[in-house]
């Protein structure tokens, strides 16, 4: 691959797994449930590709915006991460040319790295779902660290792999990640631009 980086460093939902859309209704289903209020205009970019506390502190606001009484954030986020995980186990949906993509950075010999917010568990759930997969190393959500847009995250992938995350290519899909992603000193492509499945034509040709 002419002028390959060092590594690739994923995003997980909405970059590799069709998760993205699934977040939202879970998270509305466990607020409503709790007896809180979700704000449409507001609340799916409280969020959209951030850590998992944050998105635990927004479902926790909105369950108190209803109810008036403090909620348990970290109850209600592994409420979500649960329907989530299900949804997963019953079949992985990967964005339109995440697993050729995958195997076309393996056949390079490029090491790669998932980089998410998502918990660890979610993370095994898309390891099971893709089998033979080539991915080296991860960051989750339960890596003590800043989340996402705090370069962390990237930062610390780079680290597991080895290499220098000025020479690592990133592929995110938010806001929040590819600030992250900038921030760390790596080359960002954002997959809502430029979708994988439109970049594996290019570098077919």
């Amino acid at each position: 691959m002419k002028n390959a980086p060092a590594a690739i460093l994923s995003d997980k939902d909405g970059t590799i797994v069709d998760t993205e859309p699934g977040w939202r209704p879970a998270s509305i289903k466990v607020v409503e449930e709790a007896g809180g209020v979700w704000l449409p205009n507001e609340d799916p970019q409280r969020i959209l590709g951030v850590s998992s506390k944050d998105h635990a502190t927004a479902l926790a606001q909105a369950v108190t915006r209803g109810t008036g009484e403090k909620a348990d954030p970290q109850m209600l986020f592994d409420h979500v991460g649960d329907a989530i995980e299900a949804r997963m186990r019953k079949g992985l949906v990967l964005m339109p040319g995440a697993g050729e993509l995958l195997s076309a950075f393996e056949t390079a010999g490029l090491p790669q790295a998932l980089v998410t917010a998502s918990p660890k568990s979610l993370v095994q759930a898309l390891v099971d779902g893709l089998g033979d997969h080539p991915l080296s190393t991860y960051v989750s959500g339960d890596d003590e660290i800043p989340g996402k847009p705090d370069p962390a995250p990237y930062l610390l992938g780079a680290e597991r792999l080895g290499v220098d995350i000025n020479d690592c290519l990133v592929f995110e899909d938010s806001d929040t990640g590819l600030a992250a992603a900038r921030a760390a000193g790596a080359t960002v492509h954002s997959v809502t631009e430029r979708p994988l499945a439109e970049l594996l034509v290019h570098l077919s040709e």
